[in-house]
């Protein structure tokens, strides 16, 4: 990580968390796992396999990085989590916006398993999990990844990016979770779905996508054509969304989105 990187994470460590010496030492000495205790009250236990993924949210925060100010203009907002592995995105947003209803959604049985662990340990607050990859239908798709019987953060839909694991697993599509859950509107959709993102968005209905007020999303590259980054900020544009995006490599970025 660049210098500036790691100086914004101490910053956050320093300004956000109440026992970040007792983090320093654990950085030092090891252990299984710490427990996070934020200045607002928030705490989280987190394992040291995951500490990656919960850096990048709660240190970095990624996904909201293209936001000047990320403001919800009602006291319990609807966010969907797609892709949402052991869910550090859905907790850093209960730590932000308490009275929340999140929905995540979580294909992989390993890492599933854990975020179902913090929703019964969280259980105060409004969040619905479901062991569901969000796709363009619910006839299920496969997945390829590097495990299917540890932590995993980039299970894929694309077959060449050298994960020789496979996993069949049930889907779900935008337009299904909106009428199950009767969703008026979507505060904030959050996608990191690994090269899913395109499929999801360009066969939702446009009653959905005008429910969605704000987007964060991790672009992956699928193909030259319509599965891109510029593919994608271009459908999202022509939607009437004002945007922000950051190409991050050749193959992967964010766009930020909101109306």
């Amino acid at each position: 990580m660049a210098a500036e990187g790691k100086f914004k994470r101490y910053k956050t460590l320093l300004t956000k968390f109440d026992n970040w010496p007792s983090f320093l030492f654990f950085k030092l000495f090891g252990g299984d796992s710490f427990e996070f205790k934020m200045k607002n009250g928030f705490k989280l236990n987190v394992k040291k396999q995951m500490l990656p993924p919960f850096k990048e949210n709660f240190f970095d925060e990624v996904y909201l990085q293209g936001f000047d100010e990320l403001k919800f203009d009602k006291d319990e907002p609807t966010i969907i989590d797609i892709g949402g592995n052991v869910g550090f995105f859905s907790l850093f947003m209960f730590s932000k916006f308490s009275n929340a209803k999140i929905y995540t959604f979580e294909p992989m049985p390993f890492n599933f398993g854990q975020l179902n662990s913090y929703n019964e340990e969280f259980s105060n607050y409004d969040w619905t999990v479901e062991n569901k990859a969000v796709a363009k239908d619910d006839s299920g798709t496969t997945l390829y990844a590097a495990t299917l019987d540890d932590f995993a953060t980039m299970p894929t839909i694309r077959a060449d990016f050298g994960r020789t694991k496979t996993i069949n697993v049930e889907t779900i599509s935008l337009d299904q979770i909106v009428t199950k859950y009767e969703m008026a509107e979507i505060d904030l959709l959050k996608f990191d779905c690994e090269g899913s993102e395109y499929n999801i968005m360009y066969n939702a209905s446009e009653e959905s996508l005008g429910k969605i007020k704000t987007m964060t999303i991790e672009t992956h590259l699928v193909d030259d054509e319509s599965g891109n980054h510029q593919a994608l900020l271009k459908f999202i544009k022509e939607k009437g969304f004002k945007t922000r995006d950051e190409e991050v490599k050749s193959d992967s970025g964010y766009i930020w989105a909101w109306r």
